[in-house]
C-alpha cells in the first residue's frame, strides 16, 4: 500500500480518472437499481466508491488484507481473498459487469487464462468486463517504468489481450487508449508511424468485452 501511495497517485486522483468509465455501464444499459458488480483485485477501493456514488451495486476483493481493513474502515463491502479462486465458487451468470484495475500485469499467462473464462462464466449474458493495465506501446512504459514495481511480472499487449479474450469466447472485444482529455479512444485506430506517437500514447489503457 506504501508502493501505491507513491507511484499510483491520490485516492482523489485515481478516482476523477475513473470517472471515464461510468458511461461505458450507462452505454451497457445498467441501472443502479438491481446490477451486481464485482471489482477483482480492489486495492485502496477507488472504483468502489466511485461506483457507489454512482449508486451501483458492487463488492471488491483483494489478497492484501491491510487494504481490505481499510476499505471496510470507508464502509466499503470487500472481501479478503484470491480473485481466480472466489470467481470459481460463483454461480454462473452472477454478476452484470466484473472490473480488474492493474491486475493482469501481476499474473502468469494461465491465470490471466482463468481469469478470462471465469469471469465469462459468471457474467450474465450481456455484462462485460473491463480491464486496465499498463500500456507497453507507450514507450517510456515498456522500456523501463514498468519495472519499477517489482511484482509486475510481463506486460500485456492491448492487440494481444482483446484476441485471448475473443478467443476465451467474448464478443465486441477492443482495447482502448485515454486521450488527454481523459476520454477513450480505440486502440485499433491508433498509428505508431513516428516515435512521438510512442511517447505520447497514454501510459495505461483498457480493455473492454461483453459476453453473449
Amino acid at each position: 500500500l506504501v508502493f501505491e501511495d507513491a507511484f499510483r497517485g491520490t485516492r482523489a486522483e485515481i478516482k476523477q480518472r475513473l470517472q471515464v468509465y461510468l458511461p461505458v455501464l450507462e452505454q451497457a444499459g445498467f441501472g443502479p437499481d438491481h446490477h451486481r458488480m464485482l471489482d477483482l483485485g480492489c486495492g485502496r477501493g477507488e472504483w468502489l466508491e466511485t461506483v457507489r456514488e454512482a449508486g451501483f451495486n458492487i463488492q471488491g476483493i483483494d489478497l492484501n488484507r491491510r487494504a481490505v481493513e481499510d476499505c471496510r474502515d470507508l464502509g466499503l463491502p470487500v472481501i479478503a481473498g484470491d480473485a481466480l479462486a472466489y470467481l470459481r465458487e460463483q454461480p454462473s451468470d452472477a454478476f452484470s459487469a466484473i472490473t480488474a484495475f492493474h491486475l493482469v500485469e501481476h499474473v502468469p499467462l494461465d491465470t490471466l487464462i482463468g481469469l478470462l473464462d471465469e469471469t465469462l462464466r459468471t457474467l450474465r449474458p450481456g455484462g462485460l468486463l473491463i480491464v486496465e493495465t499498463p500500456n507497453p506501446r507507450n514507450i517510456l512504459v515498456g522500456a523501463g517504468d514498468f519495472s519499477r514495481d517489482p511484482t509486475h511480472r510481463n506486460p500485456v499487449f492491448p492487440d494481444t489481450l482483446a484476441m485471448l479474450a475473443e478467443a476465451r469466447g467474448f464478443i465486441n472485444s477492443a482495447a482502448w487508449f485515454f486521450s488527454a482529455e481523459g476520454t477513450l479512444q480505440l486502440a485499433a485506430a491508433y498509428r505508431f508511424d513516428t516515435l512521438d506517437e510512442h511517447l505520447n500514447v497514454s501510459g495505461d489503457f483498457a480493455w473492454i468485452g461483453y459476453k453473449a
